[in-house]
């Protein structure tokens, strides 16, 4: 008899960010459950020594939480797109701040060309560039998950699996 548990895991939320953390994951199997919220021992004081108030915002981070089934399967191709997707995934959320800043800045670049008369300019084209940079091979590598969970039937002999071993088909987490 064969074991099976339910796998949880937390993401940071980052602005911008989280639409195309959840795509990634519900295209391997994750089922999006819940948001998480933690409070830091960190807080941002501003004084305003015109009008004698103070404002104190404590810091949080917010973490979504995605739980499956495991083992979800065994096929290789769909465990190393999922390597892939997790490192490239890691390294886009760690940059998303800075190439988002990038992106306003050459938007914003290009749209005074634009006021100008300039017309279509080299500022919007990288612009765009920079966010294919950042959200195509998520996309692309998310497409491939999903396709090979459907080609492969991954879900159905998933459910096979837990029916064979005396778990419910249907697993509600």
């Amino acid at each position: 008899m064969r074991e099976f548990y339910i796998q949880t895991k937390e993401k940071e939320c980052f602005p911008f960010d989280e639409w195309i953390t959840k795509l990634e994951m519900r295209a391997f199997g994750w089922a999006d459950r819940d948001h998480v919220t933690d409070y830091l021992d960190e807080y941002d004081v501003t004084i305003d020594w015109d009008r004698s108030t103070a404002y104190v915002n404590r810091r949080f981070k917010t973490y979504a939480v995605f739980k499956r089934i495991n083992p979800y399967c065994g096929n290789f191709l769909f465990k190393l797109l999922e390597i892939i997707m997790t490192i490239q995934s890691w390294i886009r959320r760690k940059l998303i701040i800075l190439f988002w800043f990038i992106d306003v800045i050459l938007f914003g670049i290009g749209i005074i060309y634009l006021i100008g008369g300039a017309g279509m300019n080299v500022y919007i084209a990288l612009g765009l560039g920079v966010l294919a940079f950042v959200y195509l091979p998520s996309i692309i590598i998310a497409v491939l998950g999903f396709l090979t969970r459907v080609v492969f039937r991954l879900d159905a002999k998933l459910k096979d699996n837990l029916e064979a071993n005396g778990y419910m088909r249907e697993q509600d987490f």
